[in-house]
């Protein structure tokens, strides 16, 4: 109903909804938006449970720079993103 609702409002589709952004800047960062969960953080691999899918980053040296409300960064030379 949202994606009916957005295009007829000519609004982008998520605005009524929940859905997640994630934001390659770099290979050293990752900008998380729409996070509900973090399952796993370790240095070479952050899981994380976001609104519509589940994503797993990949690297060495990651850490989480800024978690607030559902936005999360992540730091460190990162290798892969996959969806789960």
């Amino acid at each position: 109903m949202s994606r009916a609702l957005s295009r007829m409002l000519e609004i982008p589709y998520g605005v009524f909804g929940s859905l997640s952004c994630v934001t390659l800047t770099s290979d050293c960062e990752v900008l998380v938006d729409g996070c509900t969960r973090v399952e796993e953080y370790e240095s070479d691999i952050v899981r994380l449970e976001l609104c519509d899918q589940r994503i797993a980053i990949v690297g060495k040296g990651l850490c989480m720079r800024t978690f607030f409300g559902s936005q999360i960064q992540v730091c460190g030379k990162i290798s892969e993103v996959k969806l789960l």
